[in-house]
């Protein structure tokens, strides 16, 4: 009798952390989308279990899910660094600027988590690395960066930087577009969490630092299409039924193929056919003063 007992209590706290964050499966046995993205943050439940669909590892592998992980590491480290450098140029301190850096990292897929819901936390508040990684790069840029472009001939302009960046929005819009789907949303909010993911840290980094958004402004090359693009052809090859490493490929080379496309090529949206826009927007140049 009192195995039964305990028998019926195991099921019970079984069936509580399986709902914890209003997630709980309509169908008995079966986990939704947000409870599989929140077990593989981090809980024991699926932390032994094979990599998830539309997912990727938890640290880099050799394997295209794997790849995607370390191009993520990529991304944080580009985004921290060249955010970093846009606060202190700006006029921001050693902790602002890092600061700054970080959120431009990180404050994408924030965004994204807080709009999805289901109880979910901000991804970085499991997965710690991405803390470390954007402090790091962000406090090298901060206190190394003049020195090594004297020492080591580099410039704000060399196509490293801007290959990494581009890195940053290929991949970033194909794990925000992951995360969507794996929350159960339609595919349209698969790709609005890809450009959300991608370009809204960046949005808030111009607004902390006080210029026009970037993403909404025609005084740089265009940025949220192509993570738009990349996060499209993403849910393009799932719904013709591709592999987890085709879709991968697919929208990671579109998104970062644009990208640097637009940076080459100079390519912006078109303006509001007026004088009094074309004015205005003659008055946004890319160090964001009016």
């Amino acid at each position: 009798q009192v195995y039964g007992h305990l028998s019926q209590l195991g099921e019970k706290l079984f069936i509580m952390l399986l709902a914890r964050g209003r997630c709980m499966s309509t169908r008995l046995g079966q986990l939704t989308g947000c409870q599989q993205r929140q077990l593989h943050r981090g809980t024991t439940y699926l932390a032994a279990r094979p990599v998830v669909e539309d997912g990727m590892p938890r640290f880099p592998q050799l394997s295209i899910p794997g790849a995607l992980r370390f191009g993520d590491y990529v991304g944080t480290a580009s985004f921290a660094f060249t955010g970093t450098l846009l606060a202190a140029t700006h006029g921001m301190d050693a902790f602002g600027a890092p600061l700054v850096g970080m959120i431009t990292a990180v404050g994408g897929g924030t965004v994204r988590d807080a709009l999805l819901g289901c109880g979910r936390r901000a991804f970085w508040m499991d997965e710690i690395e991405y803390i470390y990684i954007s402090w790091v790069a962000g406090l090298l840029a901060f206190f190394g960066w003049e020195a090594a472009k004297q020492k080591l001939a580099l410039s704000d302009s060399d196509p490293w930087i801007e290959v990494s960046d581009a890195i940053g929005v290929g991949v970033f819009c194909v794990v925000g577009c992951m995360n969507g789907v794996r929350a159960g949303v339609s595919p349209i909010v698969c790709v609005a969490c890809g450009i959300m993911t991608a370009t809204f840290g960046g949005v808030i980094r111009d607004i902390l630092v006080g210029r026009p958004p970037r993403i909404a402004h025609s005084y740089a090359t265009v940025y949220a299409s192509t993570a738009a693009c990349g996060a499209g052809a993403y849910m393009c090859a799932r719904g013709l039924g591709a592999s987890t490493s085709v879709r991968i490929a697919s929208g990671v080379s579109v998104g970062v193929t644009g990208r640097l496309a637009a940076e080459n090529f100079n390519v912006k949206l078109p303006l509001y056919n007026s004088d009094v826009a074309r004015m205005n927007a003659n008055r946004k140049g890319d160090d964001g003063k009016r």
